[in-house]
């Protein structure tokens, strides 16, 4: 067997994953197997360009590579070819999928017996690479906020879910609520009306994509583009939230995947942490005084 095929689902548009490999500094933070770093000396990221850099693994050891771009298709394939020992071609393909971005991943040696001989360490090496691959794209586009309350999570959890207990302390400082609908089941949708000091109304909209009762809610945002912070659900992006309780208190975590890292920074530039964190402190007030 001379040639290496695998294949890996990221949750992202196929522009955010192919901006990782087009970027050299992004693409020498997860470039190689688990443990590894990349000085990159040389990137012509163009059809006959030359790649030039230096792994250094684990134990210290120092590894030089040189490649050449065969192929470019922007948000589509990369083909390069490994000019130094071992000799091998790498083509790698992006393709829009339900979950983001499918990409396939094909290793060609040039000798069988030398793909043979190293099978055991390249493929491995090669699923730990698209992970890296995938953490590098997903966690630039990602933000998470925790409180922790002293409060039971079944209260907590009632006051995220029913409506007539989020009218009352859901947006930030200064905002309240004239409607909230929540059709809490799987599937179900979720609005709320948020009404700004200066009387502006700002609908929060999604649907309920998990509901893992009093643990977990993922909300799937449908929010349109008129606001960057969907007022706490911004447009194309999933929410998490987690309810975990010790000791009598619970710690809610607030997971935000953005569709891609320019709009995680426009929401938080239009003040998305500092909004949810001003309504967590409504929360803890309202559940130590309901």
């Amino acid at each position: 067997m001379s040639t290496f095929h695998h294949t890996r689902q990221i949750p992202a548009t196929v522009e955010a994953v192919f901006q990782a490999i087009a970027d050299p500094v992004r693409l020498a933070r997860w470039w190689g197997p688990d443990g590894f770093t990349n000085t990159i000396q040389k990137f012509e990221f163009t059809p006959g360009g030359n790649w030039d850099f230096i792994m250094h693994g684990p134990e210290g050891a120092n590894y030089p590579n040189q490649a050449m771009f065969m192929e470019i298709i922007p948000n589509s394939s990369v083909v390069l070819k490994h000019v130094g020992q071992p000799h091998f071609l790498l083509s790698i393909s992006l393709a829009p999928s339900a979950n983001g971005t499918l990409v396939t991943w094909v290793q060609e040696f040039e000798d069988p017996a030398i793909a043979a001989n190293i099978r055991h360490i390249v493929e491995p090496a090669n699923e730990q690479n698209l992970a890296r691959w995938e953490h590098e794209v997903t966690t630039l586009r990602e933000l998470t906020l925790t409180r922790t309350f002293d409060a039971p999570r079944a209260l907590v959890w009632a006051a995220w879910t029913e409506p007539e207990h989020i009218m009352r302390w859901r947006g930030p400082k200064g905002f309240s609520n004239s409607s909230c609908e929540s059709d809490l089941r799987v599937g179900g949708a979720f609005r709320l009306d948020m009404c700004a000091p200066d009387g502006n109304i700002y609908p929060c909209t999604g649907i309920f994509r998990e509901i893992f009762e009093p643990e977990r809610i993922v909300y799937d945002s449908t929010a349109d583009e008129s606001h960057p912070c969907g007022a706490g659900l911004p447009p194309r992006s999933v929410v998490t939230v987690t309810f975990s309780e010790h000791d009598g208190k619970t710690t809610l975590t607030l997971h935000t995947r953005f569709e891609s890292e320019a709009r995680r920074d426009a929401a938080n530039a239009a003040g998305y942490s500092t909004s949810w964190g001003e309504s967590l402190e409504r929360l803890e007030d309202f559940l130590t005084h309901p």
